[in-house]
């Protein structure tokens, strides 16, 4: 399973939301209605699930599942280059 639809079902799980409604480019706090504590919520089980760690500003700049992919994947990137992540 790709990690963008791992991520739509964590968003989907966090909102109580049908998978199909959560879309790569669906914002997710003005589509979906995510709020602060959505947030966080996204945030932890990204970590826990996939191993994403997001610093509070990268969170708030992700706007779409896909933006929370896109991160993933620049943090993966960096990590198999030998670079620190924080």
């Amino acid at each position: 399973m790709n990690n963008n639809l791992n991520i739509q079902k964590i968003c989907a799980a966090v909102m109580h939301l049908p998978l199909e409604t959560v879309k790569p480019a669906s914002r997710l706090i003005e589509d979906l209605g995510a709020n602060s504590l959505d947030l966080t919520d996204i945030a932890m089980r990204l970590e826990d699930e996939l191993g994403l760690v997001l610093t509070e500003a990268e969170l708030l700049q992700a706007r779409t599942p896909d933006d929370l992919e896109k991160l993933r994947r620049s943090k993966a990137v960096v990590a198999n280059h030998g670079v620190a992540c924080l």
